[in-house]
Formats: structure tokens, C-alpha cells, sequence
């Protein structure tokens, strides 16, 4: 367990009933108050909501982490993001001695994300990947060794997906075969710009729904990545792998970059789960 308390994501708070302008309490309407300072953490929430507060994200995980750390006998480097005046936590663990190298000088270290809100906007999530360490703003590995996703209205035990993160550093561990076939698939480049296309710039035309439209903007952002990473590794899949990575990560531009992170960790993950990515 942590040996402090951080203030900026160990504050108290608690479900209030909210009324009306008469005093007449609302049914079905409640909102969560961090109650050391009295501020509003959400607007109104339904009954089935229920909190999962910033601490116990935090303690139960770093106990499972520290659990794994003295086993192994290895450091870590963790952050703490709090985002919307803390409404929104995502923590971020890195382990740089636990690490694959599927190519000279390539390196991916393991690495431990979650996330948790008080709005909710976000799920409490939880997932154990791969940090690929080419860049220095580092590339997520979107295919993801161990999960939890769970809305803030169901019964999730966080001691339990924590428990998740054991399994997920020997899951990583044997991802380094899954990595190297990568770098020896080879792929067109217009099977990759199609694959680029239809997973993640695809998009609903208003009006023509059976017509495809493409996002312009993404489309290009995402072929530049490409042909800078195959200059680099190679017309394989393990360029267009880190193309995806590269656009998920590198979002400090946008309005809104740990969500957009995010989201877009989220689509990758998708996309690398289609019949398109295994049909390349």
C-alpha cells in the first residue's frame, strides 16, 4: 500500500440527496459532494449509481502492484493524473526493468493503467499492457493483456481487478512471440492505407447512410504516421501495430487529451479485435 496520503485524490465524498427549489426532496436524483470543501463532483446521478471512490482505486491497486514488485524484485514509476478538478483519476504504473524486445533495440515494458471518475463520465477501468518505449511521449500497445471495464451502476469488487494484474505481466511476458510475428508479416501498403480507412476514418455520411464518408483530417494524420513507421521498421504489421499505438497516444494537441487518449486507446483496441486486422 501507498506509505502517503496524496491530497490532490484522497478527499472524501458521499451521495447527497438533491430538491427543489420548495425543499421537496427530487426522487431518483442524487449528486456526489466532495465533503471537505462542499463542491459539486457530478450533476445529478440515478439511483443505481454508486461510488467507487479515487482511494480505494488507488490502495487496491498499488497493493497488488507492490505484491508483485517485491515477488519479482523490481522498481516502478507511478503517476497520478487528476483531471476536472479530480471528477477524474487515471493513474499510470510503469515497471522498466519488466520488458520484451521483439527487435534489437526496440523495447516494450509492461505497464499498468486505470481509470475512475466522480461525474460518471468514465467507468472504472483497469488494464495491464505494454509501453513501447521508441518515442518519448511512449506508445501504448493497444492489445491489452488484462482488463476491467464496469460502469460506476454495477457491483464491481477493484480488490478483484487488481487481483488481474499477476496474470497480466505473465500475459505480457508471452506476448513477446505475438510481437515478432508482427515484424515478419509483411503487408501492401494499400492493404494497410485500406485497413486505416475503414477501421478508424469510416464514418456515417448525414443523408447517405449506404455511402461511406471518411474522416479527412484523421485519415491524413494516420497515413503520415504510417509511412513515417514503415521508413523505419518496415512494410510489415508490425509498423501499421505501432501506427495505431503512435495515434492513440500523442494527443497533448487536442482539448481534451486524457480523454481523447482514451477514446482512442478504446477504437484501437477494437480495430486490432476485427476480422479486418486479422484478415491483412
Amino acid at each position: 500500500m501507498l506509505d502517503f496520503t496524496n491530497p490532490t485524490w484522497d478527499f472524501p465524498v458521499e451521495l447527497q440527496e438533491t430538491y427543489d427549489r420548495d425543499g421537496n426532496k427530487i426522487e431518483g436524483n442524487r449528486v456526489v459532494v466532495r465533503t471537505d470543501t462542499g463542491e459539486h463532483m457530478s450533476r445529478g446521478v440515478g439511483d443505481r449509481y454508486k461510488i467507487i471512490t479515487h482511494s480505494d482505486v488507488v490502495n487496491s491497486i498499488m497493493d497488488s502492484i507492490d505484491e508483485v514488485a517485491n515477488t519479482l524484485g523490481t522498481s516502478y514509476e507511478e503517476k497520478f493524473h487528476l483531471i476536472d478538478n479530480g471528477r477524474k483519476l487515471r493513474g499510470e504504473v510503469n515497471f522498466p526493468d519488466l520488458k520484451i524486445e521483439p527487435k534489437l533495440d526496440d523495447i516494450i515494458t509492461f505497464r499498468i493503467q486505470f481509470y475512475n471518475s466522480y461525474d460518471a463520465s468514465w467507468a472504472f477501468q483497469q488494464q495491464a499492457e505494454g509501453l513501447r518505449l521508441w518515442c518519448m511521449n511512449g506508445c501504448t500497445t493497444p492489445h491489452t493483456v488484462a482488463k476491467t471495464w464496469a460502469k460506476h451502476t454495477t457491483n464491481v469488487s477493484v480488490q478483484a481487478s487488481a487481483a488481474k494484474i499477476e496474470k497480466g505481466l505473465q500475459a505480457f511476458k508471452e506476448s513477446d512471440t505475438l510481437f515478432k510475428h508482427y515484424i515478419d508479416y509483411r503487408i501492401s501498403n494499400d492493404d494497410a492505407e485500406k485497413f486505416l480507412n475503414d477501421a478508424l476514418c469510416k464514418t456515417k455520411q448525414r443523408g447517405n447512410p449506404m455511402y461511406p464518408h471518411y474522416n479527412k483530417s484523421r485519415r491524413e494524420e494516420l497515413l503520415r504516421m504510417w509511412d513515417n513507421n514503415r521508413a523505419y521498421i518496415g512494410n510489415n504489421q508490425w509498423a501499421l501495430y505501432n501506427t495505431l499505438t503512435e495515434w492513440a497516444t500523442h494527443t497533448d494537441h487536442l482539448g481534451s487529451p486524457e480523454n481523447a487518449r482514451r477514446l482512442r486507446e478504446n477504437e484501437i483496441a477494437k480495430a486490432m479485435n476485427s476480422d479486418r486486422w486479422y484478415a491483412l
